[in-house]
């Protein structure tokens, strides 16, 4: 029986189509039809925090309900340090100031609840293109037509830039030019001069098909997004990938690193806005032209798949699936259902599905 798997998406002409959402209500900063950059803020939501509580019913030594209608100030309302939240008259005239510099959140049943800070939350359009629909008061679907290609791991963060692809840093090279706000692919990175190059030259970010596992921790911390499209290692670039890569030089593109909250609602891609003719969805994946949403990000092997191995021998190359064979026993003392692959250098090998990746 064939398994359910990770994909990873890479075409060089779809249509393709992001939800971005709040995870609590806000509101959003976009309309039908606005044209989005990357780290454009789409949608945003402030929370209290620094939250103080005032029994308001005892400062004036009434009740709860007394309190209520003593109010000065309504939910929602900005004051100062010092100023009345609420006042009794009286034989004497009691008050309730506030004790800081905040926002009357709440008022009610005697007690009123201040913030000191807010806290606010935001969603990034993390791709070039227009909105296309409108979740009120959550965020937005965005959409634009052109090529890209999912990757396995980001650091987060978002970025827009001309495209640079080199098959190495060797800036000592005649052929080598870097510019600011360039985003500079590369097939491997293996060392971590790499990543000072990029800052020195104030690249917008960095994206590479493979990333040594010592550099993972550095990788994460750099200010720039990063994007690892294939994964931890060394090994060849996808060339399918590669040439699209290859002939998006110099176009202008959006980088966005970021996985998501849950790694299973969004990958970290890399999205070049294309022109022309309308994408066939229902074109095929060896056309050139995949509809993004065709496969979803989890899919059934199927015969004929081009598929990324994930380890083994045969770890990061790239092959179609022949065969779907049965459980197989490993020396690892466990059954697992397996598929042949043919490489491209013509040897099959026969891999655990679960230890596949689909490339859309």
């Amino acid at each position: 029986m064939a398994k359910m798997v990770k994909v990873l998406q890479a075409s060089p002409h779809t249509i393709i189509q992001r939800i971005r959402r709040l995870p609590l209500a806000g509101r959003v900063l976009v309309a039908m039809g606005d044209p989005v950059r990357p780290t454009d803020v789409i949608a945003e939501a402030v929370l209290p925090a620094g939250v103080l509580t005032l029994d308001v019913g005892r400062g004036l030594g009434v009740s709860p309900q007394e309190a209520d209608a003593c109010a000065l100030r309504r939910p929602g309302e900005k004051v100062k340090a010092g100023d009345l939240l609420a006042q009794c008259e009286g034989t004497l005239t009691r008050a309730v100031r506030a004790p800081a510099d905040g926002t009357l959140v709440d008022y009610s049943r005697g007690k009123a609840i201040l913030s000191t800070q807010e806290l606010k939350i935001s969603v990034q359009a993390g791709m070039p293109g227009v909105v296309e629909d409108i979740f009120p008061e959550f965020g937005a679907k965005l959409r634009v037509e052109g090529g890209l290609v999912q990757g396995e791991w980001g650091n987060d963060g978002c970025a827009e830039g001309p495209l640079q692809v080199l098959e190495g840093l060797d800036l000592d090279a005649e052929n080598v030019t870097l510019a600011a706000g360039e985003i500079l692919a590369l097939p491997e990175v293996t060392e971590p001069s790499v990543f000072e190059t990029v800052r020195a030259a104030d690249l917008a970010g960095l994206v590479t098909f493979w990333l040594a596992p010592a550099l993972l921790a550095q990788a994460a911390a750099c200010a720039f997004p990063v994007l690892v499209i294939s994964g931890l290692g060394a090994g060849a670039a996808d060339p399918r990938a590669w040439d699209w890569l290859q002939a998006s030089r110099g176009k202008l593109s959006g980088l966005n690193a970021g996985g998501g909250a849950d790694p299973a609602e969004q990958r970290p891609e890399l999205i070049v806005p294309g022109e022309g003719t309308t994408p066939d969805k229902g074109a095929s994946p060896d056309k050139g032209v995949a509809p993004v949403e065709a496969l979803g990000l989890q899919a059934a092997l199927a015969l004929g798949q081009r598929v990324r191995i994930l380890t083994g021998a045969a770890a990061g190359q790239v092959g179609k699936v022949s065969r779907l064979e049965e459980p197989l026993m490993f020396e690892s003392g466990f059954a697992y259902s397996t598929a042949t692959i043919d490489l491209a250098d013509g040897r099959q090998v026969q891999v655990p599905q679960r230890n596949l990746v689909i490339l859309g």
